[in-house]
């Protein structure tokens, strides 16, 4: 009878640890600011940091729960983020140009990319420069 108790004991102990563990991840979870992140593009290599970053739980240290919203043909980023449907973009240097004209935009971060598209032309075309 005693190993029996121990036996019903370490186990009883053990689904207690997991409900305490699931509770405490779902208490953790609802304490996170939800955010959204609009990208300017699809889906692809070039947003890596921001996968990386949420997979390895860096946002949610801070305590963010980051949504990361790909970008659909004709809708702008920074619009998205100016109408409300989005709290940050990713976005380029027209920021500058909506910044100018008036609109409630700030960059948090500059990130120099090189794009992988080229342009190129037969010598003998003359055209040197864009």
């Amino acid at each position: 009878m005693k190993i029996l108790v121990n036996v019903v004991t370490r186990h009883t102990l053990k689904a207690l640890s997991i409900l305490l563990l699931l509770c405490a991840n779902s208490a953790q979870a609802e304490d996170l600011t939800p955010i959204s992140l609009q990208l300017k593009w699809r889906h692809q290599f070039q947003f890596a940091g921001y996968y990386a970053a949420k997979q390895q739980g860096f946002y949610e240290q801070a305590g963010l729960d980051v949504a990361i919203l790909e970008a659909v043909p004709g809708i702008d980023p920074v619009q998205q983020v100016l109408q409300g449907n989005a709290d940050f973009g990713v976005g380029t240097s027209e920021l500058i140009i909506e910044r100018a004209a008036g609109h409630d935009v700030v960059v948090l971060g500059v990130i120099f990319q090189h794009s992988p598209l080229n342009i190129i032309t037969l010598e003998k075309s003359g055209i040197d420069n864009l």
